[in-house]
């Protein structure tokens, strides 16, 4: 198991991880608002993406876990 810390301390009580198989990324929100990209999650080295991650989408809300839209593929 491997423990990654989000950039600018924030804390995860609400949002389960989002992995997308054909970039091995991950995506998971926080309780700040700001949604996070992880690369490299089974095909290299764990890490948080870089500018322009994280993104806020909800200041001061805590962001839940995403849902697979089928019609669109995202």
């Amino acid at each position: 198991m491997v423990t990654l810390a989000f950039s600018g301390s924030h804390n995860d009580t609400f949002s389960a991880p989002y992995y997308s198989y054909g970039s091995d990324e991950v995506y998971v929100g926080d309780d700040s608002g700001n949604l996070h990209e992880f690369t490299g999650v089974f095909a290299g080295t764990p890490a948080e993406a870089g500018s322009p991650w994280p993104v806020n989408l909800s200041a001061s809300s805590k962001l839940s876990s995403p849902v697979y839209d089928g019609i669109q593929g995202t």
